[in-house]
């Protein structure tokens, strides 16, 4: 078991690894090596050599699914920023097929890795068998893996025993659209019927771009960033930044952004780049089904209610910083743990931003 393992620091690719591949066996106690190595290469490599065509796809999901036996668990994490949907399953989740489909070919377009990094993945695999953390056959699974790679690294399927054991039927995808289930039905649904605005708030650090990239590749969208809006030199005194919010240019959005969304038009909004302190260029939108506007202060109440949907992003606050370091460096890191993030959570306390959301997500 991988709690009596004990690894340093510079194994955790092997820890990582050992992890993943104990959980299947516990889920799958009559996997083989095959099944290691398949999924390996769902981990590197993800759906993208399943996806050709966008209808024949789901043509493809729908038989699965008719034929698919039920299971008791709908998503199982395989590392590598990957997840599997159990297709006997999904229907608990609300999420349509169609929509499903989406997210499987948006995951398809995911960058990949390389044959190397794949590589890599192989021999600690082999390791883990020779080590006895893995029950294959060292020498068998060495022969298999060297012939396997004279073949050319082919993508693998199931073992016949895994076949006709577990009857595995499911979609790989990118697994930050698995904590968006939530917010995926209602928004199919309703953008079904009518054009909608979804807003994105949250903690600094939590995903709130991320998460409206991830949307915007499942509709026809249009995203706004609140980053584009940053205060300007001649709006900073003391009282404006003293306010809960008022971090944000919220009249420059309220005019040039919300006054538009309602004319059902072309617009165009300047952007602020706040690396120069000054406009540079500008945005230009057309009516689209779904409008996501993300960032924190996306909530500011100036604004009103002109969102259909709010999500609010929520974090830990040790991943957070974290994750700050990890994407602005060790200097910025000091500067949003002293004077960022107070000034957000000052805002989301005085105006019970979280409360007011209609979904809330924590990332880990």
């Amino acid at each position: 078991m991988i709690e009596d393992w004990t690894y340093q620091p510079q194994d955790k690719l092997a820890a990582e690894i050992a992890d993943i591949m104990l959980a299947q066996l516990r889920l799958y106690p009559e996997m083989e090596f095959r099944d290691a190595v398949k999924l390996l290469y769902q981990q590197c490599f993800g759906p993208g050599h399943l996806v050709t065509n966008s209808n024949e796809s789901l043509a493809r999901l729908e038989v699965e699914t008719r034929h698919a036996a039920p299971v008791a668990h709908v998503i199982e994490d395989i590392g590598g920023g990957y997840a599997r949907v159990m297709l006997g399953a999904v229907e608990s989740t609300g999420v349509s097929l169609p929509l499903l489909n989406r997210i499987f070919v948006a995951s398809a377009a995911r960058p990949k890795a390389s044959i190397p990094d794949f590589e890599a993945k192989l021999e600690v695999l082999l390791h883990l068998c020779e080590g006895k953390i893995l029950p294959f056959d060292p020498a068998e699974s060495r022969t298999r893996l060297d012939r396997y790679r004279r073949e050319g690294y082919p993508m693998l399927s199931h073992s016949a025993s895994y076949k006709v054991t577990y009857h595995p039927a499911y979609r790989v995808i990118d697994s930050r659209f698995v904590p968006l289930f939530p917010v995926l039905v209602p928004l199919e649904q309703e953008l079904r019927r009518r054009p909608g605005i979804l807003a994105i708030d949250g903690r600094a650090a939590a995903g709130k771009s991320t998460a409206a990239a991830l949307l915007s590749s499942l509709w026809p969208s249009s995203v706004i960033s609140l980053d584009d809006f940053f205060l300007p030199a001649d709006k900073r005194t003391e009282t404006r930044l003293a306010e809960p919010g008022g971090n944000v240019d919220y009249e420059r959005f309220k005019e040039e952004v919300l006054d538009n969304l309602a004319s059902n038009s072309p617009f165009t909004y300047r952007v602020f780049d706040c690396s120069v302190m000054d406009f540079h260029g500008q945005h230009e939108l057309s009516p689209r089904p779904l409008t996501i506007v993300e960032g924190s202060y996306s909530l500011q109440p100036y604004f009103g209610q002109y969102y259909d949907w709010a999500l609010f992003m929520d974090i830990d606050p040790q991943a957070q910083l974290e994750r700050v370091r990890q994407r602005n460096g060790e200097e910025m890191t000091e500067a949003f743990r002293s004077m960022w993030i107070p000034m957000e959570e000052y805002y989301f306390k005085s105006f019970g931003i979280r409360e007011r959301a209609d979904f809330v997500i924590r990332t880990s």
